[in-house]
This record gives structure tokens, sequence and C-alpha cells, in this order.
């Protein structure tokens, strides 16, 4: 096994595990909001290409010392963290204890987490490699989550609250 693989191998098996769980719960959210059940199943399914990316990058890339750490979260803790409030919110959409408008605001902070800023940086910075560049290219409609959540709550007059937002982010 390679030193990068040794090393990343942890992080990038959570980084699948949380892009297959968002897939879930937007997928949760499709069933359990029909007026908004197109875009909660589009962003499902970019989910699970981000998931299908980093399993495709694990095979190919990683046993050779190239795969784009920049597509990972930081660390396992950040993961970690992020994965269990996934299963919370889902938990909550199940249990019907949350508000339409509740969801959006979950979601909005969930893609602005350090589990998954990490993505949306990578798929935005300047390609330093050129296995950067391929995931680029391949994941370019499938990206800004956080802004095009941000856009719809929007047009759909659905109150973005800081105040929910900024506390999720203190949360342990």
């Amino acid at each position: 096994m390679a030193s990068q693989e040794n090393a990343l191998l942890p992080i990038l098996e959570k980084g699948i595990d949380l892009e297959l769980l968002l897939s879930d719960l937007y997928v949760e959210l499709s069933e359990d909001f029909p007026q908004d059940k197109d875009f909660w199943w589009s962003l499902a399914l970019e989910e699970k290409n981000h998931a299908a990316f980093l399993k495709s990058g694990k095979e190919v890339f990683l046993p050779f010392d190239k795969f784009p750490m920049e597509v990972l979260p930081e660390s396992l803790e950040a993961t970690n963290k992020i994965i269990n409030q996934v299963k919370k919110v889902i938990g909550y959409v199940k249990d019907k204890l949350v508000s339409r408008e509740q969801v959006f605001n979950y979601a909005v902070y969930i893609e602005g987490s350090a589990g998954e800023a990490h993505y949306q940086t990578a798929m935005e910075k300047v390609a330093d490699t050129k296995v950067l560049e391929i995931f680029q290219l391949l994941n370019e409609s499938d990206k800004d989550h956080r802004k095009r959540l941000l856009a719809y709550m929007k047009e759909n007059g659905i109150k973005v609250d800081e105040i929910m937002i900024e506390k999720l982010n203190t949360e342990k």
C-alpha cells in the first residue's frame, strides 16, 4: 500500500459515506416535501455522483499516490461530526419534526460545513494537477450546492435562518 493510500484511506472512505448519506437525506426530503421534489432529487443524484467520483479515485488514483487530496474533508473528526448531524436531520425528517424552512436551513448548514465545503473549494480552484482537472471537468455541473440552495430559498420565499445556521456551526 502506498504512503498516501495509508494516510488518506480512512478519510476517503468517510468522505464516500458522507456523500451517500447526503444523497439519502435529499431523497428523503424529495419524498417528504413534494413541492420541492425535483430540487431535492437533483441534489440527491449529484451527491451520488460525488460518491462515485471518490470511489473511482480510490480505485484508480490512490494506489499510485495521485489522488487529489483537496477534494477530501480535512479530518475524520470533522467528517464524523457532519455525518452525525446528517443522521440527526434524517431522523427529524422521518419523524416529521422539522418544517420545510428548517430542512432548507439544515441543508445550507450541511453544504457549508467542513465536511462538504472542501469539495466545493477544490472544484473552484485552479487545478494544479491533471487529476484534479479531470475531477473538476467530470464534476462541472454537480457543484455550488450551498449557493443553489440559497437561490432556491430566495426564489421560493423560504427564510434563511442565520441564527439557526450559526448555532449549528458552534455545536459539538
